[in-house]
């Protein structure tokens, strides 16, 4: 082979993986960047220390459905600073499907929510979620709310669906209460314990 041709085929293949690294983390029209896995999550946020990240192996997530996205303050600055992850995917509680999400917002995203629960933990405020069934086909959905550190985190379980049978749909129901607060407990934990 030739150099010049060598030269040509080397600028093909380099302007090929760049073609490929800029769908890999092309913004949607909502401005959400799809990356490839949790650490790419960390990794974008490298230098934002009051940003946490929980443990998210408590989902047990279905490894095909599993997505993650960051958000840039100004979607369309590609220097403009990263403000918002989030991870969401399905798993199976007792071979029903539910989907589990986290996400991290610098800022405060729902400071005016209503018709919300709250509870105390380690001297932090948690917002309990409610579903709004008109607005949702989900049959279940449970969440938490914490604004920690100029961060609000976001933690939800939801069921789309039906459990055969009412003893079925308490368990169900009352593990994804569990789960969704063991994360939002986490989130806080680790906040004070740095």
């Amino acid at each position: 082979m030739s150099a010049t041709r060598a030269a040509k085929h080397g600028a093909v293949l380099v302007m090929v993986a760049l073609l490929l690294f800029s769908f890999a983390c092309t913004p949607n029209n909502t401005g959400f960047i799809r990356v490839n896995s949790y650490d790419d999550v960390k990794r974008a946020f490298q230098g934002k220390d009051h940003f946490i990240f929980p443990d998210i192996s408590v989902f047990d997530y279905e490894d095909s459905g599993v997505s993650y996205e960051i958000v840039r303050k100004d979607p369309l600055d590609n220097d403009s600073p990263f403000i918002e992850y989030s991870v969401y995917g399905d798993s199976l509680l007792n071979e029903i499907k539910i989907q589990f999400s986290v996400v991290g917002y610098e800022g405060q995203l729902d400071s005016l929510r209503t018709d919300v629960e709250s509870v105390t933990y380690n001297g932090v405020n948690i917002s309990r979620l409610r579903m709004d069934k008109r607005n949702t086909n989900a049959l279940y959905g449970d969440g938490f709310v914490a604004y920690i550190d100029g961060c609000e985190y976001t933690v939800r379980g939801t069921c789309f669906n039906t459990p055969s049978d009412e003893s079925q749909f308490k368990e169900i129901s009352d593990a994804i209460t569990d789960i969704t607060y063991s994360v939002i407990c986490s989130i806080i934990d680790e906040e004070q314990n740095n």
